[in-house]
């Protein structure tokens, strides 16, 4: 009976839980993560309090406390206008950009009046879940609270995080997120790879995570230390899976949910669902970066010359454009804006799809098993499109050829080769195929770490231990040191040896040539003496 009393207390306590949700960054697809993750633990009984940026918030739900950070605009602001420059930006420069912009967005977070009220209003949370994006002084959110603390990240497992929780990543398959590789990479990639992670090592240690602590100390608590916070880390939700990202090694306390964000396709809107309905040769689904319009990378002669190539397919397009041209064949195309991908991407007369290498379009694609055509506009975008190209059911047309005739051959082969199709309703297969749902398995994990008061038994051991013991530098220094002595010893020893051969040789070779001195001696003074004999007889 006392048993079961106390597993009646321990359900109750985890159906009840005070969750704060943490999604400051304003880009949607982030927001989007964090809204499917927080809506489904308020479904689940818990009070959730969902920070997030105002214009993204999502539908009210009535176990949902909404708070609102007008400030990250600002930082949309620099991601958009950013956007142009990233395309042409230079590995070092990639990595200053993505740690600066983690910066700046815990700095606007940490200093917005509504987020500050939350910090000082002694509200008690039982649970902490926060966007991770290079904001490492997040953790100091879950000190204030005395409540572990579980991340969530956007990218899949990389060096950017595996330090976090002394995971391996190997860089000879392993491939860092700010380089364009894959795991099938060359010789020379490897070693691009292997020089790439040693600098943005570097750069994290000696300037970005100086930059979280002196954040931490500013507006959570001076005496607070970042490097012993980051130990209580429970876990992080990884938006991966390995059909569409790489297959790496994880800690168990790096959980995969790639695809949580995906629910059951909605019905899309009636004007467009009649639209596609009625494509007797299926309808294609176009969807690229709306900042692209923004730039003029898709000015109106350009979109012109795209829907001519487009006109020369039997197939109906719909486009998520958020400026259409003024004319255009309405019989042919659709324009829409601010739609649902996913209920268009699952609709049964959508045959194909042209989108840009952004990991949440990709991962529904194949969820709904349909071939695209992929456009990478940003360097993590190729490594994304380049594993859709290997496994077979994406073709890569750059960002200068999508007005030409490589985008109409491209798109000729995703219509009319059904490998492709055959290919990507595949992937969707093993996409799909798991013991339970990627949001049901995210709600398991984050109820798991508040049954477990944080699950500290998941944590891998090389947490604990400071850098240079994990990396065995220590380690090395010293067999350094021995393989310095014993060459030394060698050394000496050989040089000895070698003195003492050259003087035996030198002292038997000295030897040899006085006897050979004395022999001549010997037989010149014989010459002399019967020389004199000679003479004297005569």
């Amino acid at each position: 009976m006392l048993k079961f009393l106390l597993l009646s207390m321990l359900i109750w306590t985890v159906q009840s839980s005070r969750i704060l949700g943490i999604f400051p960054t304003p880009v949607s697809d982030n927001i989007m993560i964090g809204s499917r993750l927080m809506t489904e633990l308020a479904r689940k009984g818990h009070h959730v309090t969902f920070v997030t940026v105002a214009d993204l918030i999502p539908q009210p739900n009535e176990n949902v406390t909404y708070v609102n950070i007008d400030n990250e605009w600002e930082i949309g602001i620099k991601i958009n206008v950013s956007f142009a420059d990233r395309t042409r930006m230079g590995f070092i420069r990639r990595t200053a950009w993505y740690f600066s912009l983690g910066y700046d967005v815990t700095d606007m977070l940490f200093s917005d009046k509504a987020f500050q009220s939350i910090i000082k209003s002694g509200e008690k949370f039982d649970l902490v879940i926060a966007e991770y994006l290079a904001n490492e002084a997040i953790v100091g959110v879950a000190k204030v609270f005395e409540a572990p603390i579980i991340l969530v990240s956007p990218t899949p497992s990389s060096t950017l995080m595996t330090d976090l929780f002394a995971a391996p990543a190997p860089p000879s398959y392993v491939p860092n997120p700010l380089t364009a590789h894959t795991s099938d990479m060359s010789y020379f990639e490897r070693i691009n790879n292997f020089m790439c992670n040693i600098f943005v090592e570097r750069y994290q240690y000696i300037l970005a995570l100086p930059w979280q602590q002196d954040l931490l100390n500013k507006f959570i608590d001076p005496k607070l230390s970042l490097s012993d916070l980051v130990e209580n880390i429970s876990l992080i939700l990884l938006n991966s899976h390995p059909i569409v990202t790489e297959a790496v090694p994880l800690t168990p306390n790096m959980i995969e949910v790639g695809g949580m964000h995906i629910s059951f396709p909605k019905r899309v809107p009636n004007q467009a669902e009649g639209f596609i309905n009625n494509a007797p040769d299926g309808a294609i689904y176009v969807t690229l970066d709306p900042n692209l319009n923004h730039f003029n990378y898709l000015g109106p002669d350009r979109v012109a010359r795209i829907l001519d190539i487009f006109g020369r397919f039997k197939q109906r397009f719909v486009w998520n454009l958020p400026e259409p041209p003024k004319e255009y064949d309405e019989d042919k195309f659709m324009f829409v804006k601010d739609v649902v991908h996913q209920d268009f991407l699952g609709h049964y007369n959508i045959i194909g799809s042209i989108l840009d290498g952004n990991l949440l379009r990709i991962m529904e694609a194949v969820q709904f098993g349909i071939p695209f055509v992929g456009v990478p506009l940003l360097t993590e975008h190729k490594p994304n499109i380049a594993r859709a190209v290997r496994d077979g059911y994406g073709i890569e047309v750059s960002l200068e050829d999508i007005d030409g005739e490589n985008m109409f051959k491209a798109l000729t082969e995703i219509v009319e080769n059904p490998l492709y199709k055959a290919y990507a309703e595949a992937a969707g297969l093993f996409f799909i195929d798991h013991q339970v749902s990627p949001i049901d398995k995210a709600v398991y994990w984050a109820e798991y770490v508040l049954r477990h008061r944080g699950a500290r038994h998941l944590q891998s051991p090389g947490v604990q231990l400071p850098l240079f013991k994990r990396r065995l530098i220590d380690v090395v220094i010293l067999l350094t040191i021995i393989d310095i002595i014993l060459f030394l010893i060698f050394y000496y020893i050989f040089k000895r040896l070698l003195r003492c051969a050259i003087n035996t040789l030198r002292k038997r070779n000295v030897g040899k040539y006085d006897t050979l001195d004395d022999s001549c001696e010997e037989s010149q003074e014989g010459s002399v003496k019967g020389l004199y004999v000679g003479v004297k007889d005569g």
